[in-house]
């Protein structure tokens, strides 16, 4: 009989970076590994993730997809259903467990490929299970914690905001506010800060309130809508929102669904969907 042996929690982390990394090495992309126990010691939290998040150069993402499904990762769920932003997709192996797949990280407003180049210039090095790794400079990983607390709104972790902003000194403080200038991220951090209604010029300035506070589903899409690039990206997103996601669905019932089943859920967002558009009709100065 073969004995179950117990890895613990940070070993199997490890782990599941390095293999990330090694599948990235592979693939000849540049990788920076981030959150978790990518973080610096002075932002780390206890308990670490149960997943892995690495931020790719968006050219080399389809090289690193196509690599992690020749590896024997399955993907959960993908860049357009994973978030509003569709900036990341997840990944599940069954030895290294859920792998984070982001292509741009939400809040930072220049071009994604050119942000990624501002970290990749002043990454740190760091080794995941003996396999060398890239992490961001400890000014960046501040920026990514304070980011990700403006789209959890009031779920933020206090703990992100204290170590990558309120313990900050003065100075520190403003060189991280030069920043996120840089990357034009302005606006997600103004969420943090209590002060977006400042950014309502900004085309980002809808979708960061609809986020960062609770409201309807039709007030995101609308405020996707309003964000997105040009007349087709705005078309792409009325196309899919009234379509159900199959993805979601499927892994929150832990199996396939069945043709009856997505019927049904399709009929019901449809229903949904006329409801919130009615409310809206009626209430139409949430819009502005």
């Amino acid at each position: 009989m073969t004995e179950s042996v117990v890895v613990p929690d940070d070993v199997a982390r490890e782990f599941a970076h390095a293999a990330a990394e090694h599948l990235a090495t592979a693939a000849e992309v540049r990788t920076l590994h981030i959150k978790g126990l990518a973080l610096d010691p002075s932002l780390r939290r206890d308990p670490i993730s149960n997943d892995v998040d690495i931020l790719v150069d968006p050219a080399g993402t389809s090289a690193l997809c196509e690599r992690l499904a020749e590896a024997g990762w399955v993907i959960e769920t993908d860049f357009v259903s994973g978030s509003p932003f569709e900036h990341a997709a997840t990944w599940h192996h069954p030895v290294w467990g859920y792998l984070d797949v982001h292509r741009w990280w939400p809040g930072i407003e220049i071009d994604p490929a050119q942000a990624f180049d501002l970290m990749w210039a002043a990454r740190r090095p760091r080794q995941f299970a003996g396999a060398a790794a890239a992490v961001p400079a400890l000014i960046d990983q501040r920026v990514i914690l304070l980011l990700n607390a403006a789209r959890a709104g009031s779920h933020a972790r206090p703990q992100d905001l204290d170590s990558s902003w309120r313990e900050l000194t003065h100075t520190q403080q403003q060189q991280l506010r030069a920043r996120i200038g840089q990357f034009r991220a302005e606006p997600a951090f103004a969420v943090t800060q209590g002060t977006l209604e400042q950014f309502r010029a900004r085309r980002s300035y809808r979708l960061w309130r609809a986020v960062s506070q609770p409201t309807s589903r039709t007030a995101e899409w609308y405020a996707r809508m309003y964000a997105a690039d040009g007349l087709a990206g705005r078309l792409r997103l009325i196309g899919r929102a009234v379509v159900v996601n199959r993805q979601h669905l499927e892994v929150l019932a832990g199996r396939p669904l069945r043709r009856r089943e997505l019927l049904a859920a399709q009929w019901r967002r449809v229903r949904e969907t006329g409801r919130e558009l009615s409310k809206a009709a009626r209430r139409p100065e949430r819009h502005r």
